[in-house]
């Protein structure tokens, strides 16, 4: 089980019909970030190697803020 916006993303698409209406649109990836992360922005070179790779997810961990949260 893991925190609202840590993975309910999965349930959200899904139970939504969201998740069938990008496929049906011939979607096959999606960028995302939680929302205390709202200056992510998509990466070409780590779309470009997923799409490659055959992987069925990939993150791309960074270390925080020097600041914190």
């Amino acid at each position: 089980m893991v925190p609202p916006g840590h993975g309910d993303i999965y349930t959200a698409l899904l139970s939504s019909g969201v998740l069938d209406a990008l496929l049906d649109a011939g979607f096959l990836y999606a960028s995302v970030s939680n929302s205390d992360n709202l200056g992510a922005v998509p990466n070409a070179q780590i779309a470009g190697w997923f799409a490659q790779s055959g992987a069925p997810y990939a993150a791309e961990p960074v270390p925080p803020h020097p600041r914190g949260p």
